[in-house]
């Protein structure tokens, strides 16, 4: 099966040769799953990250802002296999009015909604030298390995030996469902604001952190 013609719209495909390895951008991911969680932060400690005031972080409630950690399990994509951890921080891109509660609410309306990405690790050097190479994201290569439980799955992440985090969520506690968004990876290169957008289709379950 043409996994490519059946999952995604047409799109050009090139190959591209980055630090001697030849990869095809787009790069595609055909099957993967994702522990999700968000998590707040104060917004002034936020911001003082953030390397640029285009950028506003999303309140939830005055002064605090949302943070967000993806763990995910790359099964297949186009430059093979590969597991990824994610630390991101929801913003609004140029949007002149940002009212706390109201905006994080209506997020999925707001076209320059994305997550601008503040540290990503990676288990494999396709997806480390892409990712710095094209879009200049913060990636370092790291340990990272999965493990299910009867009542949980664990996500544990290292580098030379020094325990970066362990992520911990509980099993499912509500029936899958079908589930789609499309949403704006941020990041920044040669001073410029790089966007990138996601088109994300497949099952989701709620848990408990």
């Amino acid at each position: 099966m043409d996994k490519d013609r059946v999952l995604f719209k047409p799109v050009e495909i090139k190959k591209v040769i980055i630090d001697d390895k030849e990869i095809e951008l787009p790069i595609r991911y055909y099957d993967d799953n994702a522990m999700i969680g968000i998590f707040t932060a104060a917004t002034n400690k936020i911001s003082r990250v953030l390397p640029t005031k285009r950028f506003r972080p999303v309140e939830i409630l005055p002064s605090i802002s949302l943070v967000s950690l993806v763990g995910l399990c790359h099964h297949d994509t186009s430059i093979g296999p590969f597991d990824e951890l994610d630390i991101g921080i929801p913003v609004f891109f140029d949007t002149k009015f940002v009212f706390p509660f109201f905006s994080a609410l209506t997020y999925s309306k707001n076209v320059n909604f994305g997550t601008y990405m503040y540290r990503l690790f990676v288990s494999d050097e396709k997806a480390l030298t892409a990712g710095i190479k094209v879009w200049n994201y913060p990636k370092v290569i790291a340990d990272i390995s999965f493990e299910d439980t009867p009542l949980y799955r664990i996500m544990k992440v290292s580098k030379d030996a020094k325990k970066i985090i362990k992520f911990t969520i509980a099993k499912k506690v509500k029936p899958k469902e079908e589930y789609s968004a499309v949403f704006n990876i941020f990041s920044i290169k040669d001073n410029r604001i790089l966007k990138s957008l996601v088109d994300w289709k497949g099952q989701r379950h709620f848990y408990r952190l």
